[in-house]
């Protein structure tokens, strides 16, 4: 009996999505849809699935309530927050737009409301969700803004607008040095690397807008004359570029062969299989700051300079 009331319950949480799973079957079943293409019935079922996650996932965020504390809620600027009302704010997802009720905690004095769910659910300042936000980035680094207008439109049941794609890219690269920083601050030494430390610094040019160019080359750019007037022609891409310092530091173990490994029938493949992977492998670039001597040495200690952007990669490093 209880397993049943159990069972009741959870169906009217997910309700909605019963309800539309049910329709996906019964859409699935109709003459239309025998009547099309494999690919047709991909692209509708695509279409109706993401609706489904969406209900799915606004059933849940309703499933968990609105956040209620049962008490006054103190904020950082130590103002106790005693009275409460509902709010209702939109979140655009992945799979499309959905609501969240959280209780807001206020006083009656100019102070801001306090949501305890949205530190429960950590939810962001925006409307766009954080994995949006994240897709939309990574999309950027790839592509322009128009096409990553596009890309998100078609592969994703959000909607996020040019204007709006350039701002979430801002607000991704906004804490980035704050965030590695405290990467280097939580890195643990580790005794079982390989043996020999690989270090590696050089300059990446990357063509940029007359105005981002630093003042210098900006100066030698503006002074130069253009044969053409769409593009630059042969000889004109001096004084176009800025500079970016580049810095990898990685460990590995010796890549020890013997003259047998160098003559065998399979000698490529099994070179391959015993190779030593790079350990530990971080990679900074700095498009914005200067290089400076300073950077340098630290990276000859052995030391990882704060001040530039780093990320592990997983690709190997050259042949020993």
């Amino acid at each position: 009996m209880k397993a049943l009331a159990v069972l009741s319950s959870q169906e009217r949480l997910y309700e909605q999505s019963r309800q539309q799973f049910e329709q996906i079957v019964e859409r699935l079943c109709c003459e239309e849809i025998h009547s099309m293409s494999h690919s047709q019935i991909e692209r509708e079922l695509e279409k109706m699935g993401r609706e489904l996650m969406r209900k799915l996932f606004e059933e849940h965020l309703r499933s968990r309530g609105p956040g209620r504390i049962g008490k006054p809620v103190t904020g950082a600027d130590a103002v106790e927050r005693p009275c409460m009302r509902l709010h209702e704010r939109d979140l655009e997802t992945i799979f499309g737009t959905v609501a969240v009720e959280r209780a807001g905690y206020y006083s009656k004095e100019k102070s801001p409301s306090l949501h305890p769910l949205d530190a429960d659910l950590n939810l962001p300042e925006q409307k766009y969700s954080l994995e949006l936000c994240r897709r939309v980035a990574e999309e950027a680094a790839k592509t322009s803004f128009d096409e990553t207008f596009e890309s998100i439109s078609k592969n994703t049941g959000g909607h996020v607008p040019k204007r709006q794609i350039e701002e979430l890219v801002r607000d991704a690269a906004r804490d980035f040095d704050a965030f590695y920083k405290m990467r280097h601050e939580q890195v643990v030494e580790r005794k079982d690397t390989g043996s020999i430390l690989v270090m590696s610094v050089d300059g990446k040019g990357v063509v940029m807008r007359t105005s981002d160019l630093r003042e210098q080359t900006r100066k030698a750019a503006q002074a130069r004359k253009h044969k053409m007037g769409a593009r630059l022609s042969k000889g004109e891409k001096k004084n176009a570029k800025r500079m970016a310092t580049v810095a990898a530091v990685y460990t590995v173990a010796p890549f020890i062969r013997e003259p047998e490994d160098l003559i065998c029938e399979n000698n490529a493949e099994r070179c391959e299989a015993m190779r030593p992977r790079p350990e530990k492998k971080r990679v900074w670039a700095s498009l914005k700051k200067n290089s400076a001597a300073g950077h340098r040495r630290s990276i000859c200690r052995g030391q990882l300079p704060g001040s530039f952007a780093s990320k592990e990669l997983g690709r190997p490093g050259r042949r020993q």
